[in-house]
């Protein structure tokens, strides 16, 4: 399971990738053409909102694999070993039934708004949701490997 995770992991990383060049290109696109020929792109908008919660919603499952998200673990510091296990697992049911919740909401969202179109793009708004279900999905992946490991990750820091 560690392996496909890993993979899952991979394809995000190339998805967040593409998004992020994606919105880069299409905002300089913009600029360039709002100053250089006096004409804004419509479509820019839309297209780089749609770009930075894709990005978002794919980081996020990223960040809870990694352990890189807000955690305040003073008092889980100061338990023993068998308290602190416990203290960490119940924090993961909990966010898991979060997760799930948020898995689902999107499902009936992207359901729902799978005949209403985008303004200046052709694709239905239902896209805007579709990285929320997959974030979901990859956090609770990664919920589930953290509840059979047992114990929180040390976050490490590497600078290049």
């Amino acid at each position: 399971m560690v392996a496909t995770l890993a993979f899952i992991d991979r394809v995000f990383q190339a998805l967040i990738t593409i998004c992020v060049c994606l919105i880069v290109v299409s905002v300089t696109a913009d600029v360039v053409a709002r100053y250089g020929l006096r004409h804004s792109l419509m479509f820019v908008n839309e297209l780089s909102r749609l770009g930075f919660v894709w990005v978002t919603f794919l980081v996020m499952s990223l960040a809870i694999g990694r352990g890189m998200h807000v955690a305040i673990t003073s008092l889980e510091a100061k338990l023993g070993p068998t308290a602190r296990r416990m203290v960490y697992r119940g924090g993961l049911i909990v966010v898991g039934v979060l997760m799930g919740t948020l898995l689902v909401s999107a499902v009936i969202c992207i359901r729902e708004r799978a005949n209403e179109s985008m303004l200046s793009l052709p694709l239905a708004v239902s896209w805007f949701f579709v990285p929320v279900a997959m974030g979901a999905a990859h956090s609770l992946l990664h919920l589930v490997v953290g509840f059979i490991h047992g114990e929180r990750k040390e976050r490490t820091v590497e600078f290049e």
